[in-house]
């Protein structure tokens, strides 16, 4: 998912990174986008594999609903796919923070979680008309608790970068904005690897919050520019 269309998750890890750990990201955005172009040209493997938290994630969302244990649930995923199974570290990791998160909030609510099977759309929301910003269902964890209230939270993995307040702002923004229908105290935003979540009884809007992302994001274009040429550069001279 490139930077110049991306989902909301990589957009918040993205505002909440120092110069550096941008920059990384970065590079590891433009190579996979190279691949992608080879493997369309048959110069490499295809299908490139999936991201381990688009598997992790669908298993997180049926361990909330009551499906199925999530560690059974990967257990299962590492015999059908052992090559998984030897990079399993991250799902590791996840499936650590997402239970000691969900498990903090049942016990602090003391009530459970069922899937809201409520049909939700969204509006689409851009950064300038060349640059949508992507909601994805499937990024979406949607609840019901038990005296009827509906919660949506929205994941987001950052290995290395807690998100930062003002980026979970932003984050709470875009949702009120892609969600008009919506009541906002139902939006949630999920740091998954910190095991975080972010409401606006917490982060209250104040704002300038249009006015901090295009600022931000301008400055990560012309970081993700400057970066891709560099890569086109090194390719032309091999």
């Amino acid at each position: 998912m490139s930077i110049l269309r991306p989902n909301l998750g990589k957009l918040i890890k993205f505002y909440s990174h120092s110069d550096k750990e941008l920059i990384f990201d970065i590079k590891k955005d433009i190579e996979l986008e190279f691949k992608h172009a080879d493997a369309l040209q048959g110069l490499c493997e295809y299908p490139l594999p999936i991201p381990y938290y688009r598997a992790f994630w669908s298993r997180a969302k049926r361990h909330v609903y009551g499906y199925k244990d999530l560690n059974k649930a990967l257990n299962e995923f590492f015999k059908e796919f052992p090559s998984s199974y030897k990079k399993r570290e991250p799902y590791n990791r996840a499936a650590n923070q997402f239970l000691k998160w969900y498990d903090e909030k049942r016990r602090w609510r003391n009530e459970d979680f069922t899937e809201d099977k409520s049909k939700y759309t969204f509006t689409s929301f851009h950064l300038g008309q060349e640059n949508p910003i992507k909601l994805k269902n499937e990024d979406f964890l949607a609840i019901k608790l038990n005296n009827e209230q509906k919660k949506i939270i929205y994941s987001c993995f950052s290995p290395r970068t807690m998100i930062s307040s003002e980026g979970a702002r932003i984050a709470l923004w875009i949702m009120q904005e892609a969600f008009p229908n919506v009541p906002a105290n139902s939006f949630r935003f999920f740091d998954v690897l910190h095991a975080r979540s972010y409401g606006l009884i917490d982060y209250q809007l104040i704002g300038n919050e249009k006015q901090l992302l295009s600022s931000r994001y301008k400055l990560i274009l012309n970081a993700y520019e400057i970066e891709r040429n560099k890569q086109l550069e090194k390719r032309e001279a091999a």
